[in-house]
């Protein structure tokens, strides 16, 4: 009994991507690189204040380097 615990623990567990080495992000990692819940990134992006993603088949990806560059001159205003 207690290894298929085990066993179904393993399989729930969630894969997070290593922030430092990834090029692209995704919008689920974006909150922790930008500090805002999902639906304000979202406001932002209508009003031109965060640049749009960009599509790779129907999934939204900003380039973890504009998105740091962004953060990098939000920090210095």
């Amino acid at each position: 009994m207690t290894v298929i615990k085990q066993e179904e623990k393993k399989e729930k567990q969630v894969y997070k991507r290593d922030l430092n080495v990834t090029k692209v992000l995704r919008m689920k990692e974006l909150p922790d690189v930008v500090g805002a819940k999902p639906s304000t990134i979202y406001t932002w992006i209508r009003e031109g204040k965060f640049p749009a993603p960009k599509k790779m088949n129907r999934i939204s990806i900003w380039s973890k380097d504009v998105v740091d560059n962004w953060v990098e001159e939000k920090l210095s205003a």
